[in-house]
């Protein structure tokens, strides 16, 4: 594996996602309370100011044309992709709202620090859904065939939900502390990473893990399969590893930041944001 610098600077603090648009160009989200677009090239296309805490999450909706993301001041905003005006504030929770995720046509999902997960219609005022279940905040979320819903939290679990009838379907427990990432290998296994350092393979009928991936000495942020028979994971141990499903470490580059967030963009190449607010770009 190589690493070399994509755009250095990117951001005055950490970058927490990376969201594809279209044709190469990504979003960026920061600590630094800023959305920023990105060209193909590292080209600054347009800037999103607006929320006043960490933005640490993002997704693109309605035909690529509004952006939804998830501010610790509490809020979701709704962005015009081409303009960088705001089109609407949602007042979504009590605490940190931590992640969004488009659902289709005009439906999202928004998941807090209140351990809430609400269901949202871009044209109504007040959620159409809440779901409860979870402790402790809400990491990410994923969805999946048949209208289920994986979740990830900070009271260590994983709850797979049904959302037409708002159940908690199994609840995976097979991680000692908050659980940071899931990331979806194919419809009915994911991987799930956490601040204990550890990497587990699941499938969805099954409430423990099919694998667990040990080598990382801190907490491992994120979680990007490659394809169906590797994952690359970054970790606070300053390391970036390329693993097969299998549980054989392939491959790991030390690097100078912690890496927070990664995003394939296709032929084995990442792009990868850290703690200093850098892009890179990780060719497998």
């Amino acid at each position: 594996m190589q690493i070399a610098p994509f755009v250095t600077d990117a951001h005055e603090g950490w970058i927490r996602a990376i969201i594809p648009l279209e044709e190469g160009a990504v979003f960026t989200t920061s600590d630094d309370t800023l959305v920023k677009l990105w060209s193909p090239d590292g080209d600054l296309l347009q800037r999103y100011e607006g929320h006043t805490d960490v933005v640490r999450s993002a997704t693109v909706l309605a035909n690529r044309s509004l952006l939804a993301t998830a501010s610790f001041d509490h809020t979701v905003k709704l962005w015009d992709v081409e303009s960088g005006r705001v089109d609407r504030t949602i007042e979504a929770h009590t605490d940190a709202a931590r992640v969004v995720l488009y659902l289709g046509e005009t439906l999202f999902l928004s998941g807090s620090a209140d351990a809430t997960i609400k269901r949202w219609d871009l044209e109504a005022e007040t959620p159409l859904q809440t779901l409860t279940g979870h402790s402790e905040w809400i990491n990410d979320l994923i969805l999946l065939p048949d209208s289920w819903l994986l979740s990830a939290s900070g009271d260590y679990t994983i709850k797979l939900w049904d959302l037409d009838s708002e159940q908690v379907l199994r609840t995976f427990a097979g991680h000692e502390h908050w659980v940071a990432d899931i990331a979806l290998i194919d419809e009915r296994h994911f991987l799930s990473s956490g601040s204990d350092s550890r990497i587990n393979l699941w499938h969805v009928e099954q409430e423990e893990p099919v694998r667990s991936f040990n080598g990382h000495t801190d907490a491992v942020r994120y979680v990007v399969p490659v394809d169906q028979d590797r994952f690359i994971s970054l970790s606070f141990d300053k390391t970036i590893r390329l693993w097969a499903l299998d549980g054989e470490e392939l491959a790991r580059i030390d690097v100078e930041h912690a890496p927070l967030c990664g995003l394939h963009i296709g032929d084995n190449i990442l792009l990868v944001g850290d703690e200093e607010g850098n892009l890179l770009r990780l060719e497998i």
